[in-house]
């Protein structure tokens, strides 16, 4: 696991430059790094890296690492779990164990289409001085970031943001279109980056900078989730024994490292597979880290600890005080970089802070839910779409705005009395849905957490859902719903919220249920068998109660989550008054709408904890890398 950055100019940089733009990302890799600048013909290539030593710890792993000829210079963030098979294929005078070396060796052999045959999560630069070419490529489900942009006759790239600021001349204008999408969605979906003209390079895509033209980098697609869904016939047993055989192969291949490892543990279903799988093919007892909460209702670290014990695991588990949680928020701006407010983040950081003290390597469940359908949402949103499809168009949206019309006590006394548990927020956000035409349309609405209208002088952006044509050939609702969030939420929330999270620490995530067979394999399994007789993640749990019994896991899906709500009206209160002091001096917000939203969340009149935290978040990212 490393951080990577660089740049193609006509401008005379300096190595100092690159080493600071290097440095920067310190965290990401605190063990080895390099920086090296090669010249032709008046334009300047810089590499640089900052290494994660997790295989072959010794000097051979020095990056930027060159091909045995000189031809291929590369910098790496990342790993290729089945580097050892490709290895195997490769006629190379290897001088290392490492997997960057595969990389380069691939490269000489099947050119720029070797990244097809990768499994892992990665991004690289590979310089090719044979034809004057740099390619930079992303993962297929963007595990991995990778940041980029054009300036005149420069192009820069970066695995962090706070790497391009320290390239002289670069203006870093906040971009007002991105910022609406990010107070709608919580986070920035790639393309696009919180600044006007740096962009994210898309999972699934690479891109092709030649030297003589820097400023037009051409940006091409390698792999596409919805390709790969084609239902396939298969019988339950065959689905069951396929997932159970896969998932264990790439707990394998993701436990090979030279380094100590663990996984996180949380109790829920997707962490304790993976666990229970290491722990099955481990001749040593797995270490395994949870974080508890003393507020009952967030609180998953006793089923975790309890599910430790029956498989024999070396467990760690630390209770947080609510003083403890809050005292990461200052520390959020830094470490994601740009503006991201999925307020999970906070216990992200926390277990990863605390796994981080034995371990450079944890695995984790992150992906359980997207590729097996785990999220609630998903039966909920099919139930509905199957009972609206029939009424007509005026009718459901007559109906969505007589809800979101009622005040906030009337919904919470509803919610009460026909659906115990469901939040403001959810009911609201259903009543959005209502008013959709089409299966894309409201599994979108479903997405949308924040508030229209509030960015100042802002225009739409397209986004994936205005690709109607890409998902027609979806016409199971369940595998419209993973497809879209293997394509947005999934790479844009999730993995960012893990990757800035234990980055932050120094510590290696990684995810066997995002391995690239697993996710394949996943996409073609018909949606009948991911959700079975009203139980969401059917697989997983038929699976997993082979090794854990069933009464063990078997209760209501809590998510990693915090009080933050409570938090925001209480303890923090001061905190977020005075960021929202200067919304209307800073410009890039309504005001009047913002300072409503805060009156009636701290009133209880709306809940809007989702938009405030939001609000909250850019204001404390704005201080921290504009104001």
């Amino acid at each position: 696991m490393c951080a990577i950055c660089g740049f193609i100019s006509r401008n005379e940089i300096d190595i100092d430059t690159l080493k600071k733009m290097n440095d920067t990302m310190f965290l990401r890799g605190p063990d080895d790094s390099g920086q090296e600048i090669y010249s032709k013909e008046g334009v300047q290539v810089g590499l640089a890296q900052r290494r994660l030593a997790i295989i072959d710890l010794s000097k051979q792993g020095h990056q930027p690492m060159h091909s045995y000829d000189k031809r291929i210079s590369l910098v790496f963030n990342g790993e290729i779990y089945n580097f050892n098979e490709l290895k195997k294929q490769l006629d190379y005078p290897f001088v290392s164990k490492c997997d960057t070396e595969v990389i380069i060796a691939a490269y000489l052999k099947w050119g720029i289409d070797c990244i097809t045959r990768f499994n892992g999560m990665f991004s690289f630069a590979l310089f090719d001085r044979q034809c004057d070419t740099l390619h930079l490529v992303r993962d297929r489900i963007g595990e991995k970031p990778l940041y980029y942009g054009c300036f005149g006759d420069t192009f820069v790239f970066a695995s962090e943001l706070k790497a391009l600021r320290q390239y002289p001349g670069i203006p870093f204008d906040v971009d007002r279109d991105t910022l609406d999408l990010f107070l709608k969605y919580r986070y920035i979906p790639a393309p696009y980056s919180i600044y006007k003209n740096i962009y994210k390079l898309t999972p699934g895509h690479y891109a092709v900078i030649k030297l003589k033209t820097p400023d037009k980098p051409q940006i091409y697609p390698y792999w596409d989730f919805v390709s790969h869904c084609n239902p396939t016939e298969r019988s339950e047993q065959e689905v069951l024994s396929d997932v159970e055989r896969l998932l264990t192969a790439a707990v394998r291949r993701q436990m090979a490292v030279d380094v100590p490892f663990g996984a996180f543990l949380s109790g829920g279903i997707d962490s304790s597979l993976v666990t229970a799988l290491m722990q099955s093919v481990s001749p040593t007892p797995v270490n395994t880290y949870t974080i508890g909460f003393h507020e009952a209702d967030f609180n998953e670290a006793e089923y975790a600890k309890e599910i430790a014990e029956y498989l024999g695991t070396n467990h760690t588990e630390y209770y947080v005080s609510p003083k403890e949680a809050m005292d990461v928020i200052p520390k959020l701006p830094f470490l994601y970089d740009e503006p991201f407010a999925d307020s999970s983040q906070i216990p992200t950081y926390l277990v990863s802070h605390l796994a981080g003290k034995d371990v450079k390597v944890a695995l984790t469940g992150d992906g359980g839910d997207e590729m097996f359908c785990g999220y609630t949402s998903y039966t909920k949103l099919n139930g509905l779409h199957k009972r609206l499809m029939p009424y007509p168009l005026w009718l459901r949206k007559f109906s969505g705005n007589v809800i979101l019309a009622l005040p906030s006590p009337i919904i919470k006394v509803a919610a009460k009395v026909t659906a115990r548990g469901i939040r403001e927020e959810s009911i609201r956000r259903g009543a959005r849905v209502l008013k959709n035409s089409d299966s894309l349309s409201m599994a979108h609405e479903a997405r949308v957490l924040g508030s229209a209208g509030l960015v100042l002088g802002a225009n739409p952006l397209p986004t994936i859902w205005e690709q109607k044509e890409r998902f027609a050939q979806i016409n199971d609702f369940y595998k419209l719903m993973m497809a879209t969030d293997a394509l947005q939420s999934l790479p844009d929330d999730m993995l960012v919220k893990v990757d800035r999270a234990s980055m932050g620490c120094s510590l290696e995530c990684r995810a066997p249920l995002l391995d690239t067979e697993i996710i394949e394999y996943a996409a073609s399994v018909p949606g009948v068998f991911m959700v079975k007789n009203g139980s969401e993640k059917w697989i997983l749990k038929e699976i997993l109660n082979k090794y854990i019994p069933k009464e063990m896991t078997e209760r209501p899906k809590m998510g990693f989550g915090i009080p933050i709500g409570d938090w925001i009206k209480g303890p923090l209160k001061p905190w977020a008054e005075e960021l929202l002091s200067t919304v209307k001096a800073d410009g890039f917000l309504n005001s009047e709408k913002t300072h409503k939203l805060w009156e009636n969340h701290i009133k209880g009149v709306h809940a809007g904890t989702y938009e405030i935290w939001a609000i909250l978040m850019f204001q404390a990212w704005l201080r921290e890398n504009v104001v």
